[in-house]
């Protein structure tokens, strides 16, 4: 009668697309940030300076930042001042910008558009289709 051996190669073949899984998030996070310091506004430097990769292993993701203490009004360029503007004036025309003030300006959404211009790499990178916010499903 014939022995039949059980091997179990679970935590060599788990730990191997683990490996590939980190390497290809890590690809995948340097090539965003780079494509958004090129897409970034750029005024004083401190935005662009301030875009970096934080890389969370354990929960298999990476985040691209953007802002810190010199560059904390990346909401304000994201999203723009408009709003703002409109928002103060409660409906009564028009806002009045003191001297002193920078005005309203349109939103300038460089994240969106750095993924966006990725989105095929990003995608040959994972084998599958990524979508994003602001698009439909591929």
């Amino acid at each position: 009668m014939a022995q039949i051996q059980y091997i179990n190669h679970y935590n060599e073949v788990y730990a191997a697309i683990h490996a590939d899984t980190i390497e290809k998030l890590n690809r995948a996070g340097d090539l965003i940030r780079d494509s958004m310091k090129q897409e970034c506004p750029v005024n004083t430097g401190a935005l662009k300076k301030s875009i970096r990769v934080k890389r969370l292993p354990k929960e298999l993701a990476v985040k691209i930042i953007a802002g810190g203490k010199k560059a904390w009004y990346v909401h304000l360029v994201v999203f723009g001042l408009l709003h703002i503007a409109e928002r103060f004036t409660k409906g009564r025309g028009p806002h009045v910008f003191k001297a002193h003030s920078t005005g309203s300006f349109q939103p300038n959404n460089f994240m969106l558009r750095a993924l966006n211009k990725n989105i095929e790499a990003l995608q040959a990178l994972f084998g599958r289709p990524i979508t994003t916010f602001g698009s439909k499903a591929a």
